[in-house]
């Protein structure tokens, strides 16, 4: 479980961001654009039982490397980073719930995903974690990117089950 000490804010589009030091590697074991092409930070997050939520959020710049050369004229946000921004606000997720001496949590699948709208530059785009599993090494969650505009959610990213394993044969069961 995170501590206040780990929590640090920014504000970005008037939200209140708890980056959870995820940029001072504190977090997540990624640098630079590996992480910020996918991840801005943590606007809420619930550890209590039944209600365990995260939701991060990010705001796509045409300058960053998902959008390079992906239809210059007309530049869409590709599925495959709406993926990657559900994999590290999982792994988010996951180091909030259990905390790091836990392991390290590689996702690298999830069971048919859906990307029904288009993602531009400048899009506020929010994943929702839910409904955390973990069963010895293995862990799973539930995720939605979606984005707002006048108070209307549009999903752009839909997974039932994001599965992955914990990187640490040492981690306590929970």
């Amino acid at each position: 479980m995170m501590s206040k000490e780990d929590l640090c804010y920014a504000v970005v589009h008037g939200l209140k961001l708890s980056y959870l030091s995820i940029l001072d590697h504190k977090i997540l074991p990624h640098d630079g654009v590996a992480l910020t092409d996918f991840l801005h930070g943590v606007v809420e997050f619930s550890g209590e039982p039944s209600q365990e939520r995260l939701i991060a959020v990010k705001t796509p710049c045409e300058d960053e490397r998902p959008f390079i050369g992906h239809f210059p004229d007309d530049p869409v946000w590709p599925t495959w980073a709406r993926f990657e921004m559900a994999c590290l606000s999982g792994a988010m997720f996951f180091y909030c719930l259990y905390g790091k001496e836990a392991g390290l949590p590689i996702f690298g699948s999830d069971d048919r995903s859906k990307s029904p709208a288009v993602v531009r530059p400048g899009d506020l785009i929010y994943a929702e974690i839910t409904k955390p599993r973990r069963k010895g090494r293995a862990f799973a969650f539930s995720a939605r990117l979606y984005k707002e505009h006048c108070g209307d959610q549009t999903t752009v990213y839909q997974a039932r089950r994001m599965m992955g394993f914990i990187v640490n044969k040492n981690a306590p069961s929970p």
